[in-house]
């Protein structure tokens, strides 16, 4: 948000698109494009975050989709754990990034149970399975199980103190740092063919040792 972000949706966004009265998709698209370009000049590395599912923003001909295109973004999935369910979401939001020309590189499994059936570590092996039977091109970065730290922080942040909401920060970042392959996905996303070019070959000698 704010005077520096290049798109906000407010309450009659959407209509007031369809009216014709907020500009064009590729308006937006432009905008959107430059805005991560601009960050990027100084960045080694950028992290555009989607916004909800990957088709939020179609209507305005600005989803998920076309700003990782008009970013030059490689997309890493995050969805919910699980086999059959999980498996069969990130196949679907996989296609509707691939159909527009984003690669994918992978997934991210999060709220993995911490015992039971789907215990988190039983069901990564399953994942994994699957996708080198079927997606081999893509990977599995991780399966995140539920940590009790972080249940709930997001209905309670007003609640809490600044030194509180630091304290879960680190605990978070340990946790994801605990579970989930981050060398591998920042290698794969310098890797593509949307990145490799302007990357320095002594970089990614050093991500690969």
């Amino acid at each position: 948000g704010g005077p520096n972000a290049p798109l906000v949706y407010y309450k009659g966004f959407t209509r007031d698109f369809i009216a014709g009265n907020q500009g064009t998709s590729a308006d937006w698209i432009e905008q959107i494009a430059a805005a991560v370009d601009d960050m990027a000049k100084t960045k080694s590395f950028v992290l555009v975050d989607g916004v909800g599912f990957p088709g939020v923003g179609s209507c305005v001909g600005v989803s998920n989709a076309e700003v990782a295109k008009a970013s030059r973004a490689p997309t890493v999935l995050v969805g919910k754990s699980g086999v059959g369910s999980a498996i069969d979401s990130y196949c679907l939001n996989a296609t509707f990034f691939l159909s527009a020309g984003v690669p994918v590189l992978g997934g991210i499994f999060n709220f993995g149970a911490l015992d039971g059936f789907y215990r988190y570590d039983i069901i990564e092996e399953q994942i994994v399975s699957f996708m080198g039977q079927q997606r081999s091109r893509e990977h599995v970065y991780g399966v995140l199980p539920d940590n009790e730290y972080l249940k709930d922080v997001r209905e309670k942040i007003s609640e809490m103190t600044p030194e509180r909401l630091l304290e879960l920060a680190e605990i978070n970042i340990s946790h994801v740092v605990q579970f989930m392959d981050v060398a591998s996905l920042i290698l794969h996303a310098s890797l593509d063919p949307w990145n490799r070019d302007a990357l320095p070959l002594a970089a990614l000698l050093g991500a690969a040792g």
